[in-house]
């Protein structure tokens, strides 16, 4: 952890010392979340949002780096008939947890200019498990609106972050990504071995910048 995190102080030094030009923002907007993979069965995707700060690094007129620090309110629904685990249970045996996990999220995209409005960006994000809460919805057993809050330990989670920047004036742009995780999920769970799931997000921001 200690290397990659030098490796990417160092990166961002010498961006900044090449850099042409920079500038900061804010963005915030939606995520559209779930996890998909092995022990995901009921799985419904999950709304929650995202906010946080960016800077652009301009390289030239087509070529800009963009590390960016927000917030992540992620995780998915669980939808489930507890019937396929216990066929011995009786009458309503559904239960639906509203799962939410809180991330801190730092991507490093390269952005390539398709036109003055139009940029593709595509680069590595890593982000820490800040706090996790799952909320009963409904279920069959009369508990519902429970909840159960666990810190997150700084998880780690890391994959891969592509998407658009689309530049409605000087200062404000749209945003759509979407984030694939490589980490496994299931890593550290021996019950799990040879099993595997990963994080997907879909992303819609808006931005500003402050020029």
């Amino acid at each position: 952890m200690k290397k990659l995190f030098f490796l990417v102080t160092s990166v961002l030094v010498v961006n900044f010392t090449i850099a042409q030009e920079a500038t900061f923002g804010l963005k915030a907007g939606a995520n559209y979340s779930t996890i998909f993979g092995d022990f995901t069965d009921g799985f419904q995707p999950r709304l929650g949002f995202q906010a946080g700060g960016f800077v652009i690094i301009e390289v030239n007129n087509k070529f800009y780096f963009q590390p960016e620090v927000f917030y992540s309110s992620q995780g998915v629904v669980i939808d489930r008939d507890l019937n396929n685990f216990n066929s011995e249970l009786i009458g309503d045996a559904n239960i639906k947890i509203n799962t939410q996990q809180n991330y801190l999220s730092i991507p490093i995209v390269a952005g390539f200019h398709i036109s003055n409005k139009l940029a593709l960006e595509v680069g590595p994000q890593v982000a820490f498990l800040l706090h996790q809460k799952g909320k009963i919805k409904e279920s069959g057993f009369g508990d519902q609106g429970e909840s159960i809050n666990t810190d997150g330990e700084f998880r780690l989670d890391y994959g891969l972050a592509a998407g658009l920047s689309y530049a409605l004036n000087d200062y404000l742009f749209l945003q759509p990504r979407v984030y694939l995780g490589i980490a496994n999920n299931l890593r550290d769970n021996s019950f799990s071995d040879g099993f595997q799931n990963r994080n997907l997000s879909f992303q819609l921001s808006v931005g500003y910048i402050f020029n």
